[in-house]
């Protein structure tokens, strides 16, 4: 048994609320303890004293008198610093177009990279195919191919 133990048990020790076992534990502490047991005598002294004191019942208008009094009490209000709401803008305002930048930038490098290619659905393939098969049904020679596109 440690002083945590009696001391948060206490209240309960002297209102006789706790088990047969749990009070004889907490008697053998108080037995050799100083410190609790002048705590125990002095929360006995406490409990005496307010078993002696008479029920006082309120008014009938104390809940409206209370609450005329806190509907009475001026409000403060509370005011934005205006350099603080100032500073959240800036700063929000700069993250946003360093994101914005940095979207456009990637979206930039992707259509000038030549690696980056691409890739045909089959039905575009289709379509292909087909026009270069009609093409070369109206020729009868083959596709038509210009000179401008040799070579490349």
């Amino acid at each position: 048994m440690n002083c945590k133990y009696v001391s948060a048990n206490l209240s309960a020790y002297i209102d006789q609320e706790l088990n047969p076992c749990e009070s004889l534990l907490i008697d053998e502490h108080l037995a050799t303890c100083a410190v609790c047991h002048q705590e125990m005598l002095a929360m006995r002294e406490l409990a005496h004293l307010m078993r002696g004191l008479s029920n006082v019942e309120p008014d009938h208008d104390l809940a409206d008198r209370i609450l005329m009094h806190v509907f009475s009490c001026p409000v403060e209000r509370t005011t934005r610093n205006f350099f603080t709401t100032k500073r959240v803008l800036v700063t929000s305002t700069a993250c946003l177009t360093i994101l914005l930048g940095a979207a456009i930038w990637q979206r930039g490098s992707h259509s000038q990279n030549p690696s980056v290619v691409a890739k045909e659905s089959p039905e575009l393939e289709l379509r292909r195919d087909h026009f270069l098969q009609r093409d070369s049904d109206l020729t009868a020679g083959g596709p038509i191919v210009s000179a401008s596109y040799v070579g490349r």
